[in-house]
């Protein structure tokens, strides 16, 4: 009975352990990399926070990213069209042209960076 116990209170923690891990790597930041391209390709319009309240971001009606309705929304694949490809209809996507020269991994950075100003 008692090794019962303690084989059932090491499979809790390895079970706890694993799951915490999994929420850590899912929360790690975003690239520097990620980081210096959003400075200097996205900031202009959608801020340092994803609000798009700058300037240019007013003028060009950019989407708040930070609201439940815009992340549940847009999906993965299509921020990866916006940033790779662009749209033909800004109005409705808030981004027309696409950013030349990014990796696959440079998109999959950006896209961790939008996620991260959920609300």
């Amino acid at each position: 009975m008692k090794k019962l116990r303690v084989h059932a209170l090491l499979g809790g923690l390895v079970l706890a352990g694993l799951v915490s891990s999994m929420l850590w790597v899912g929360a790690q930041p975003a690239s520097a990399d990620a980081q210096a391209i959003w400075a200097k390709k996205c900031k202009k319009c959608h801020g340092d926070d994803g609000k798009g309240d700058t300037p240019t971001g007013r003028k060009q009606k950019v989407k708040d990213m930070t609201t439940a309705e815009f992340q549940k929304k847009l999906k993965d694949a299509e921020i990866t069209d916006m940033l790779l490809k662009g749209k033909d209809d800004a109005k409705e996507s808030g981004h027309k042209k696409p950013i030349s020269g990014l990796s696959e991994a440079d998109v999959k950075e950006l896209i961790k960076i939008v996620r991260g100003f959920k609300q």
